[in-house]
């Protein structure tokens, strides 16, 4: 949903399934960031659990996560191809 041209309520959900869908037998937990954008000095940013996060360093934390997520992954599963 965009709010003056600024996306608001995103979520990020690292897992196997869609967000909202629940399944048991998942070995790897997932996950959601719910965050809210607002700019700041004319640029994005993101509030995030209390914390305001500019988009270039909420970008290398969902990659940091991704790593995670693989490896997590590959610990279950096997390693992807």
């Amino acid at each position: 949903m965009l709010l003056n041209d600024v996306p608001s309520g995103t979520r990020i959900h690292f897992g196997r399934m869609p967000y909202g869908h629940y399944s048991d037998d998942s070995p790897i937990d997932s996950e959601v960031w719910e965050l809210e954008a607002t700019v700041r000095d004319s640029e994005i940013a993101w509030l995030a659990d209390g914390h305001l996060v500019a988009t270039a360093v909420l970008a290398v934390e969902v990659i940091k996560r991704l790593v995670i997520y693989l490896e997590e992954y590959e610990a279950a599963f096997g390693r992807s191809v």
